[in-house]
């Protein structure tokens, strides 16, 4: 499965556990994007103030030691504003959180998930940004 786009996009992929950023690269290698990985979020801030790094969506924890990754999301759309993002979440405990979550950027994969499910939501996101039409939603990621 590969993300289809007319040029290549770069993704952000944050997450404190290796294994996580291990298993989401090989998710998304062999697509038609590139795979930059952070292991916290000093790494993913450090990255996204790189001048000649085009990021085109991060994908991050919603829970990470360091950093909320609203707060980080937040710290990167300072310094990229058109940049997409996508959160990740084993848990989300009330509907509330899930609103304001979408609200604020649109976009939420809850885990666990599949590699169609992962691909799939990423293609909603980068369509938004192509100005195709996708409604802010719990992306459905499932099996």
């Amino acid at each position: 499965m590969s993300i289809p786009t007319n040029d290549s996009k770069t993704i952000l992929v944050i997450d404190d556990h290796p294994s996580v950023l291990i298993v989401l690269k090989a998710m998304l290698e062999g697509g038609l994007c590139n795979v930059l990985l952070a292991n916290d979020a000093e790494s993913a801030l450090r990255l996204a103030q790189t001048n000649d790094l085009d990021i085109d969506l991060i994908l991050t924890d919603i829970t990470m030691p360091d950093s909320s990754g609203r707060d980080l999301a937040d710290r990167i759309l300072a310094v990229r504003p058109g940049v997409k993002v996508l959160f990740m979440a084993a848990f989300v405990d009330s509907e509330v959180v899930r609103i304001k979550l979408l609200e604020r950027v649109g976009g939420l994969l809850p885990e666990p998930f599949t590699k169609g499910g992962l691909v799939e939501c990423i293609r909603e996101k980068l369509a938004v940004s192509l100005g195709r039409s996708t409604n802010a939603k719990t992306m459905n990621a499932g099996a």
